[in-house]
């Protein structure tokens, strides 16, 4: 029996817990080999639990933390991984980690499901939202990189990009997609223009202040 058939027959199974004279005993399949209530759970919920905490396999992301008796460690000592999404925002545990290709952090906040270990406080989890073909996306952290085709041209303070209590200043970048032709102004002075452009010239932007009390020119603008 090749291991397609085995899932289908596992499928069938799980139906016929439900029923009172299904012909197969609970938690048995059609071959008589004993199925693991975990994996049961994970299947009906198409989700993948790893042991350790924290790295998923391509294609997926952390969605949640928790007690898997079949991983070694105390407390929580395995990740629940969810496929990616093609398009739309998903919640992904760690505001450390690194959105997917294609989606850009967009905020945090907390999940109870994101809690390593009891007592930890604050903002555990991020927002990533896929990247729009053009216009503007606001991106958290100013450090952060707009992605390729998109430069940076502004600087805001979003409330959904605070991490931690008490923070003041600038939190977000604006990043806006590379015009067609003509010129366009980008905040920072030791950037490079996108390739096709050049650097024609430098000067201030009140959008590109990071921190109060800043002066002189800060943006460079970029000319086909």
């Amino acid at each position: 029996m090749n291991i397609f058939q085995r899932r289908v027959l596992r499928g069938l199974s799980v139906g016929l817990l439900s029923l009172a004279a299904g012909g197969c005993e609970a938690g048995v399949d059609a071959e008589g080999s004993e199925i693991e209530s975990e994996e049961l759970v994970a299947e009906s919920q198409l989700e993948l639990v790893v042991c350790g905490l924290g790295t998923c396999p391509a294609g997926h992301y952390a969605a949640g933390y928790r007690r898997q008796s079949s991983c070694s460690g105390s407390g929580n000592n395995a990740t629940v991984c969810n496929a990616l999404p093609s398009t739309g925002t998903f919640t992904q545990c760690s505001t450390l980690s690194t959105c997917a290709a294609g989606f850009y952090t967009s905020g945090y906040r907390r999940e109870s499901g994101c809690v390593l270990s009891a007592g930890s406080s604050g903002n555990n989890a991020k927002l990533c939202t896929s990247l729009p073909s053009t216009g503007t996306y606001t991106q958290c952290s100013t450090s952060s990189t707009c992605d390729a085709g998109f430069y940076t041209s502004g600087y805001r303070r979003e409330s959904g990009c605070i991490l931690s209590a008490g923070s003041s200043g600038n939190n977000a970048k604006l990043c806006t997609s590379l015009p067609s032709s003509g010129s366009y102004v980008q905040c920072g002075l030791f950037g490079t223009c996108a390739p096709g452009f050049q650097v024609t010239g430098q000067r201030r932007e009140s959008g590109c202040i990071l921190s109060a009390g800043s002066t002189g020119n800060n943006a460079t603008v970029c000319s086909r």
